[in-house]
């Protein structure tokens, strides 16, 4: 059976699709408008090993140990997560922020 995949459209600061990869073990894809993209992605990257943020770094990279991982005695909470998190920019009427993703 294929893991699930869900698509958050207009996450702001992405709780919802957070909490249900915290819970499900499924995709998850939280979007908004390029401003909010700071704040979404310093919120996947809290809250996720791993979290993909298209184009993003922040200064939470500073914490990160060698391996490119938070250290589990600052950051517990990124071991308890049964799905997994990405952030994307999505505008309505900007073709390139589709990316083709109707077929996927």
């Amino acid at each position: 059976r294929p893991r699930p995949r869900l698509l958050e459209l207009g996450s702001g600061t992405g709780l919802a699709g957070l909490m249900v990869a915290k819970a499900i073990p499924c995709d998850v894809v939280v979007t908004d408008l390029p401003e909010l993209m700071d704040l979404l992605g310093r919120n996947v990257r809290r809250n996720f090993r791993g979290g993909a943020v298209e184009g993003r770094t922040d200064a939470d990279d500073e914490h990160r140990d060698e391996g490119g991982m938070f250290p589990p005695a600052l950051y517990p909470h990124l071991r308890e997560s049964a799905g997994s998190v990405s952030a994307r920019t999505l505008q309505w009427g900007e073709p390139s922020d589709y990316g083709g993703g109707a077929g996927r």
